[in-house]
């Protein structure tokens, strides 16, 4: 569960650490916000693509819990 404007990403980040099959559910944003989130996006997604491409994202600490399904 992610924002409506990072869904793109977040599931590109998932798909880049092995969870294939992940799918989003996405939240609403304030219409008001959005070309704030759509820039900031923009450049996340930049810093993405130019992050190594076989290097996983850090795994959460001990104790933190993913819910997948």
């Amino acid at each position: 569960m992610t924002n409506d404007f990072h869904m793109f990403r977040a599931l590109q980040i998932a798909h880049k650490n092995g969870l294939i099959g992940a799918e989003g559910i996405a939240a609403n944003s304030p219409r008001e916000m959005l070309p704030n989130n759509m820039l900031r996006e923009f450049f996340a997604e930049i810093k993405f693509l130019f992050s190594r491409p076989n290097t996983p994202l850090p795994m959460p600490a001990a104790g933190v819990r993913h819910v997948c399904g």
